[in-house]
């Protein structure tokens, strides 16, 4: 589980992770892709889109929004959870 807080909420809108390109890190949208690609979940928290004025359709597709009690339920079970 990739779980996205109101801070990093604002890179998952579409087309903002391809701008984000650091000099000596690895390529974002690779890691975006692997993501997607391993079926691994990407969640964010519904106060997240409030906090940034975002919409549903304004996000990834990929992205589920969720609220905390989801999130926790979800990770107890995970083998990994990172959140940004």
């Amino acid at each position: 589980i990739v779980f996205f807080t109101p801070y990093a909420a604002p890179a998952m809108k579409k087309g903002v992770l391809e701008t984000m390109q650091v000099e000596g890190m690895p390529d974002i949208m690779d890691l975006y892709e692997s993501v997607v690609e391993l079926d691994g979940k990407l969640m964010m928290c519904e106060l997240a889109t409030k906090v940034n004025n975002l919409k549903k359709e304004d996000l990834r597709d990929e992205i589920e929004l969720v609220g905390m009690t989801t999130f926790l339920m979800e990770a107890k079970d995970s083998d990994l959870t990172f959140s940004y």
